[in-house]
């Protein structure tokens, strides 16, 4: 996976990873949608708190990308308008472009995954975790009559494999790559969880029992009572067409987890990029599960 991290002069900031080369541009647009009109949320009114929006513009689709937008604002302004900083969101704009889109679930204040995938462990003991999402998966690796619904893995390594813990994971679906493997009419019913060993070369499907179809608020597959966590993770597709690729490893996160013994599972989310860069501009993360990262943008 390629990656590239661009900071621009006025606080904005992108962090991509793809599995093919690709050419960026980035506009201000000065002349936005008012920032009143948005679908998405049923909150209260909101308004633009930049005078204008950004315009990200790719050579192609790219429906693969793993991709955070951070869009800067400054909080000492908010205060003199009384706005809280909890209360700010990125608007996307509308496909028909009459409105602004606010997606509730990939925003937040401080940095988080960027991938989407989500851990809940309990350990008997303390230890340190990191994943990475290496780019290729050879088709003879997977089950048959399956394909990999995604170009990479994700690698998870543990300072304790042998250790057995109680552990849930929740897998980020990218709804457009389904639709671009089999067709419009695909369902997420035709998505399951495979692993393998870290010493093993062959994918098998994690029993259909521990798996969860998880719609809302985003479309995850979940994988519940794990004894151990280290080795690959792939989300298969059933009747895919196949297809090979090849390419290098790109270090996603690493976190440590306390032991809970007695207690509640620990929440881990996964921070795939970095913390947010210290100045005077607070950014707001728009994270997203391999989303298009053509479009406007807006904070509201």
């Amino acid at each position: 996976m390629q990656r590239t991290d661009q900071d621009f002069k006025d606080g904005l900031a992108l962090d991509l990873f793809s599995p093919t080369e690709r050419s960026l541009v980035v506009q201000k647009n000065e002349t936005p949608l008012p920032g009143n009109l948005v679908s998405g949320s049923s909150g209260e009114p909101f308004m633009a708190l930049s005078p204008y929006s950004w315009v990200i513009e790719m050579n192609e689709s790219a429906k693969d990308l793993i991709a955070k937008v951070e869009v800067p604002y400054v909080p000492d302004e908010l205060k003199k308008q009384g706005i809280d900083q909890a209360n700010t969101y990125v608007g996307t704009l509308a496909p028909d472009g009459k409105s602004w889109v606010v997606s509730e679930p990939q925003r937040n204040v401080h940095a988080e995954f960027i991938d989407g995938l989500r851990f809940s462990v309990e350990t008997a003991s303390n230890m340190t975790m990191n994943v990475d999402i290496p780019n290729g998966i050879e088709q003879s690796a997977l089950p048959n009559g399956t394909q990999s619904l995604n170009s990479f893995v994700w690698r998870v390594n543990t300072s304790a494999p042998q250790s057995k813990v109680k552990a849930t994971m929740l897998f980020p679906i990218n709804l457009d790559m389904l639709k671009a493997k089999l067709s419009s009419s695909a369902s997420p019913d035709q998505l399951s969880i495979a692993s393998r060993a870290s010493n093993s070369s062959v994918f098998k499907p994690i029993s259909a029992a521990s798996q969860k179809l998880a719609i809302q608020p985003e479309t995850r597959i979940q994988v519940q009572d794990l004894a151990q966590l280290d080795g690959d993770y792939i989300i298969l597709v059933k009747g895919a067409k196949s297809s090979n690729g090849t390419g290098s490893s790109a270090s996603n996160s690493s976190t440590s987890i306390s032991s809970s013994t007695g207690k509640a599972p620990t929440m881990v989310p996964m921070d795939a990029i970095s913390s947010l860069a210290s100045g005077s501009l607070v950014r707001v993360p728009c994270h997203s599960i391999l989303w298009p990262l053509l479009g406007l943008y807006a904070i509201l």
